[in-house]
């Protein structure tokens, strides 16, 4: 993941950043795919020696309930059985990493949206001088926050009435 956002840096558009994110996705199922493989290999050399069993048949019955508790993850059904959920446990802590990519791209993707807000602030600079006039431009902006307060409670009110 850090990997990925070093690349995201580097990268402008926000396509190019997208297809990053979804080879982050990618390595990170792989990844998660292959922890949970080697959890399975070593929760089921240690039964093994503990109960004298297969290990064989024991990696086979936990890399069985490992791929189903994620089929039904990544199908919604529910339904994780006890013997893959110690094997889920590497499979999701894999995926948490990969938040901070998509937080670094919602980040970038919201920085890119505001542009059009920073250049206003330079009108409302313009309009309420702070510095020669601080109690007009409190009072503007707090008449501003109490009409907007004033529609946001009434017009919800004003449609209710209207219905009933």
């Amino acid at each position: 993941t850090r990997w990925v956002i070093r690349r995201m840096q580097r990268t402008r558009p926000l396509f190019g950043q997208l297809a990053w994110l979804l080879l982050d996705l990618l390595l990170t199922a792989l990844i998660a795919y292959l922890a949970g493989f080697a959890a399975a290999t070593a929760l089921a050399v240690l039964i093994a020696l503990a109960t004298g069993d297969f290990v064989l048949q024991i990696m086979l019955m936990l890399w069985v309930g490992f791929i189903r508790n994620v089929q039904s993850l990544l199908t919604f059904q529910g339904g994780v059985n006890a013997q893959g959920l110690l094997i889920l446990i590497p499979f999701l802590t894999t995926f948490l990493t990969s938040a901070w990519a998509w937080l670094y791209f919602f980040a970038q993707f919201l920085m890119r949206l505001s542009a059009p807000l920073r250049r206003s602030l330079g009108f409302l600079q313009y309009a309420l001088p702070i510095e020669q006039r601080p109690l007009r431009a409190v009072g503007v902006v707090m008449a501003l926050v109490a009409f907007a307060g004033y529609v946001a409670v009434m017009l919800p009110l004003a449609v209710l009435a209207e219905l009933q």
